[in-house]
């Protein structure tokens, strides 16, 4: 599935962005809109404050990564997978089936694991993908899995054990009950020219990474369980990860022109099966961009940096800060 879209940006000759000098933060977008819009703005440890054109007082903000367009609510309910995923199944949103087990409950699960065949596994309240296994083969690879979970969630957190959804991993960012941008994350992997080694590949590759904004934070590893000697032959695409992840070595690929009104409806409507969710970067699972009935919903991102939309690694660069700043001046 992947490997289409590696063809298409082969195809289209598109080059990796390469900003040596910049760096990627959140902020980025909100200094460009304050700056676009000729507002102030003030910064206060982590929290970044916009002042209004009209007296002393603050149209609105961002802690950390949150909007305060973000109700209190939204928080709690999108900090837990397991609630978010029984709200977004009441709301007839499509959801991967997913099981909730006890971080001592080991057994509980393998049965789980066993009878249903789910090969997904990750903590109930983690982030940055940390704690996710995807693509589990056998009980010796599930108890490494839900330790892994394990030892990446909270004091009340659980482990989650989820069925795997195939299709594109895509990033949905939705504000005020409208859809801004959408990126395509694809899994980390190297194009084989017949004469160098998986090492070398990947080493050109983190070489071009080392120039992005955003995702040379994030360089490419090799697995110990791949031998980087080998030689990929001319034109072979080589995954060297399952996920579609960029801190393990993905690329994010703008396709926002790609997406159909009736995708961009469905996020719509998951944004709003959370009350106060104003601002939301939701996981989908799409296996068209332009099916619904084909897209599962994964997680909702309270906290979604905007990074990875200022700055894909192929793409245009969009700016969903903007539209948010904006709202928060009409107010």
């Amino acid at each position: 599935m992947y490997t289409e879209i590696i063809r298409d940006i082969q195809k289209d000759k598109l080059s990796p962005l390469s900003m040596k000098d910049s760096t990627a933060s959140h902020l980025y977008g909100f200094y460009q809109a304050c700056k676009e819009l000729g507002l102030e703005y003030e910064k206060h440890k982590n929290h970044f404050l916009i002042k209004s054109p009209y007296n002393d007082s603050y149209i609105g903000g961002v802690s950390g990564m949150v909007s305060s367009f973000v109700s209190s609510f939204a928080l709690r309910v999108c900090g837990d997978k397991e609630l978010t995923h029984k709200i977004l199944a009441a709301n007839d949103i499509q959801v991967p089936k997913q099981y909730s087990f006890s971080k001592n409950d080991l057994d509980g699960a393998i049965e789980c694991f066993k009878k249903y065949n789910l090969t997904v596994v990750k903590p109930s309240d983690g982030s940055g993908g940390k704690g996710i296994t995807i693509g589990v083969n056998g009980i010796d690879e599930f108890k490494k899995a839900f330790q892994y979970a394990v030892e990446n969630t909270g004091q009340n957190g659980r482990v989650l054990v989820e069925e795997k959804i195939d299709g594109f991993d895509i990033r949905v960012i939705v504000v005020n009950g409208k859809f801004d941008c959408a990126i395509c994350r694809i899994p980390a992997h190297v194009i084989g020219d017949g004469v160098k080694t998986v090492a070398q590949l990947v080493s050109e590759k983190n070489e071009a990474r080392s120039k992005h904004p955003h995702h040379k934070a994030f360089p490419i590893i090799i697995k110990p369980s791949l031998d980087e000697r080998i030689v990929p032959h001319e034109g072979e695409i080589l995954f060297l990860s399952s996920a579609a992840n960029i801190h393990q070595g993905g690329e994010a690929l703008d396709v926002t022109e790609y997406v159909g009104n009736d995708i961009r409806n469905l996020s719509i409507k998951v944004a709003k099966s959370v009350r106060g969710l104003n601002v939301v970067g939701i996981d989908f699972y799409l296996k068209d961009f332009k099916d619904p009935t084909a897209a599962y919903v994964l997680e909702l991102n309270t906290a979604a940096n905007f990074s990875i939309h200022y700055f894909p690694y192929y793409g245009k660069k969009r700016n969903p800060a903007l539209a948010i700043v904006k709202d928060m001046l009409a107010m």
